[in-house]
């Protein structure tokens, strides 16, 4: 898998044939980065099993949660859909302190809110886009730096081009070679997970 430090040096080398934006080219990667991790991929989808408790309305996400794709309870070995709510609507549902087995939930500040309030342990099954591994000695890496190593590299040329350097001409070139990338990764992908939720761009 490519490292941090390798995926510098193609762009330094290949795409700005100049190695004195070092510092901009890291930043640049790092915000290509975090400008798709939201998209939905092979390599950032997980799943994993959390814990009510009694008595407590929220449960805390995973510390690389993104985005929620399913929600499930187990009671005696049987899964149980959650249905989701607004915030609001549930703060004034659990108002009144009822304790039961939950069977909606809302999102807020990196939370899952219940209701109704559960009132012993219950296992939630949760289905999630992960944020990967941070980057940053030369040696890191992560799946972004080799699956999406191409449009990585595209993005973070396109954003030193035109925000370092000032050259909106090679910037657009950059830009048109990203678009290109990600549109063969796209279609790599809904050909390979066929009847899967669909990458974000095509929501």
């Amino acid at each position: 898998m490519a490292t941090f430090k390798e995926v510098q040096d193609r762009i330094n080398n290949e795409y700005l044939n100049r190695t004195t934006f070092i510092e901009e080219t890291k930043t640049a990667i790092k915000a290509a980065i975090r400008f798709y991790e939201k998209r939905r991929w092979v390599f950032n989808e997980t799943a994993v099993a959390l814990a009510t408790s009694a008595g407590a309305i929220d449960v805390s996400f995973p510390d690389n949660f993104l985005i929620l794709d399913h929600i499930a309870l187990t009671d005696a070995g049987e899964n149980f859909e959650l249905r989701e709510r607004n915030y609001s609507e549930l703060l004034n549902l659990n108002a009144q302190g009822h304790q039961a087995q939950p069977t909606h939930y809302a999102v807020y500040n990196q939370n899952i809110q219940l209701h109704p309030i559960p009132e012993t342990i219950y296992a939630i099954q949760i289905g999630y886009v992960k944020r990967l591994e941070t980057i940053s000695a030369a040696t890191d890496t992560n799946a972004w730096l080799e699956d999406f190593q191409d449009v990585i590299c595209y993005h973070a040329a396109k954003l030193v081009w035109g925000m370092s350097i000032r050259n909106d001409k090679e910037a657009a070139k950059f830009a048109s070679l990203e678009q290109m990338a990600l549109q063969e990764i796209d279609e790599h992908f809904i050909r390979t997970v066929s009847g899967r939720i669909t990458p974000s761009g095509y929501f």
